[in-house]
């Protein structure tokens, strides 16, 4: 259903699972600008990241963990994909701030 991306309860749900992941993702930002890294460069080592999580999730006992989230449809690929969108803007404040000092 591709109606259920655009409904706020996914976007819930997605986030509860992103939150997992939030220091990783921060320490990754933090890193990459301490060597004085693009954005874009960035941005990109954050979607090799999610990649990679994506595939380490294909094992049958981390695919278990993602039950919760398959019973409110959401499918794995939409799950890493938001998770992905959500981190975007947090990068990109995060790097502006860091940029001003």
């Amino acid at each position: 259903m591709i109606n259920s991306i655009f409904q706020l309860k996914t976007y819930r749900i997605v986030f509860h699972f992103y939150k997992g992941f939030l220091w990783l993702c921060l320490l990754i930002t933090l890193f990459s600008f301490y060597f004085k890294l693009p954005l874009t460069f960035i941005l990109f080592i954050k979607l090799l990241f999610f990649t990679i999580l994506f595939f380490v999730h294909l094992e049958v006992k981390l695919s278990q963990q993602l039950t919760f989230y398959q019973n409110f449809s959401i499918s794995r690929t939409k799950l890493f994909l938001v998770s992905f969108l959500i981190d975007i803007p947090i990068t990109i404040v995060l790097f502006l701030i860091l940029e001003t000092f």
